[in-house]
């Protein structure tokens, strides 16, 4: 069969994807990504083959106007933290020092181009080509656009534990659906529900919300296609490792690089303390403890097993793989996304849970030194890791994927 991959403009929503994908092609399925120009060779990178469709969302400036917009109403998630300037990344007194009003019909005139542009070029592609099943994650509906054309099923892959159907941390627009003028142009009913699937990597314990029937699989980490080198050796003294997201002080300033204070907090407490960062921000780091060691581009997949713990910044990549390894975890979320995953897992009880711009070294001293000595959390971890290891393989999914494919089962 012939499956088509719509995504979206940030690697780490369709790399959960790319294992599903390339499983597709062994069982001999003919697999293309439709993506945006600047995605194109990244995701080629991964074996795939790319077609660039349409012109790039930036998600940082996407991210920092969402920040803003929250502050501009009076919802300030991160007190201390300076607001960012949307466009530029400076920092402002306050949001007076952006004037949105101005900007915002030229906004939303470029946010219109663009979704029309890659939803032309999705258009074209399943006019031509015919895809027998189509694959999107949550923030690419046009997905939905190319699998009504094709007269194929739509199937959206979940990147963690943030479902479709989030009423939390004001996630409702991470429900995939085509905007009206586009349904009433293709005569599908206003009424018409088309998400149907979700390819779903999360065990029960963690389970995201959505309306749509569940497809098992389980999470396989894909870390891009960059070198790695081997995985420290283990010294005898518990592990714990830190990761962050190199794309936070891009959206919340430099306050939101935590990583220091974490640092201090680990050392000299008989812990071998691991920081798997990007080159960037190891080298912002500055002098680091004699007990950490600063490992820059290495995959967290081959730091986290046998690890005692993991301090992250609550993004789905990281939760998802640490659940995998059994390995418990403290998140100290920024974004809302990430507060999400954050509870998530420690409503499953293999983590906890601080907020990120608030919480001082004695509390992440004392949240580290639970993970490791109350066994509540070890257990825990170690469910979510045995339950995970019951899903499907992605190549166990095919023959499900290909069984909705021969149906064409069309929207309700």
């Amino acid at each position: 069969m012939k499956v088509a991959l719509t995504v979206s403009d940030y690697a780490g929503h369709y790399y959960p994807m790319i294992p599903l994908a390339r499983a597709l092609r062994r069982a001999g399925h003919q697999v293309t990504v439709l993506c945006g120009e600047g995605h194109a060779r990244q995701v080629a990178a991964s074996g795939l083959p790319a077609v660039g469709c349409g012109t790039d969302v930036d998600t940082v400036v996407q991210a920092r106007l969402g920040v803003y917009l929250d502050a501009l109403a009076g919802r300030v998630h991160h007190p201390g933290l300076p607001l960012l300037h949307p466009l530029t990344g400076a920092e402002l007194d306050g949001p007076d020092g952006f004037d949105w009003p101005a900007h915002a019909p030229a906004h939303a005139a470029a946010e219109a181009d663009r979704g029309r542009t890659r939803a032309q070029a999705v258009a074209g592609f399943a006019r031509a080509e015919r895809p027998d099943l189509v694959l999107h994650d949550p923030l690419s509906p046009e997905g939905m656009l190319a699998a009504h054309l094709a007269r194929a099923p739509a199937v959206c892959h979940l990147w963690g534990p943030t479902g479709t159907d989030e009423t939390a941390h004001g996630l409702a627009a991470l429900s995939p659906d085509l905007p009206a003028p586009a349904r009433e142009r293709l005569g599908i009913p206003a009424d018409a529900d088309l998400l149907r699937y979700v390819v779903d990597p999360c065990p029960p314990q963690v389970a995201p919300r959505t309306r749509a029937e569940r497809l098992a699989v389980r999470y396989v980490p894909y870390e891009g296609p960059r070198p790695d080198g081997p995985p420290p050796a283990p010294d005898g003294r518990p592990r714990v490792c830190v990761v962050w997201s190199n794309s936070l002080t891009r959206i919340f300033g430099r306050g939101s690089f935590v990583v220091p204070r974490i640092l201090r907090a680990l050392s000299g407490r008989g812990l071998d303390v691991v920081a798997a960062l990007s080159d960037e921000d190891a080298a912002s780091l500055g002098p680091v403890p004699d007990d950490v060691r600063v490992l820059p581009g290495h995959r967290l997949s081959r730091l986290l097993p046998g690890s005692a713990a993991v301090v992250h910044h609550g993004g789905a990549g990281c939760a998802m793989t640490a659940l995998a390894a059994g390995v418990p975890q403290l998140a100290l979320p920024f974004g809302r996304e990430q507060a999400l995953v954050a509870e998530r897992i420690a409503g499953s009880g293999a983590g906890l849970a601080l907020h990120g711009s608030t919480a001082d070294g004695a509390a992440i001293a004392a949240a580290v030194d639970a993970l490791l000595t109350a066994p509540s959390f070890r257990q825990a971890a170690a469910a979510l890791a045995a339950a995970h290891g019951e899903r499907p393989t992605p190549d166990e999914l095919v023959p499900v994927l290909a069984e909705l494919a021969a149906d064409r089962v069309s929207p309700r």
